[in-house]
């Protein structure tokens, strides 16, 4: 019974790291996307600010 157990445990540490793994690569996409749209906004600001009239 005890291999059972070592193999139920096993299991579970894989899907475990597994699960980080996905999280982790989940988490990645969601920063890349956060730096797109903050680089995009930027841009944008930027742009309404070269066309406003320059203050004196």
């Amino acid at each position: 019974m005890s291999q059972g157990n070592t193999v139920d445990q096993e299991l579970h540490r894989i899907t475990e790291a597994l699960r980080e793994t996905q999280l982790e690569q989940r988490l990645d996409a969601l920063e890349a996307k956060v730096d797109d749209g903050f680089a995009k906004t930027s841009a944008g600001l930027q742009e309404i600010l070269r066309r406003l009239p320059a203050q004196a």
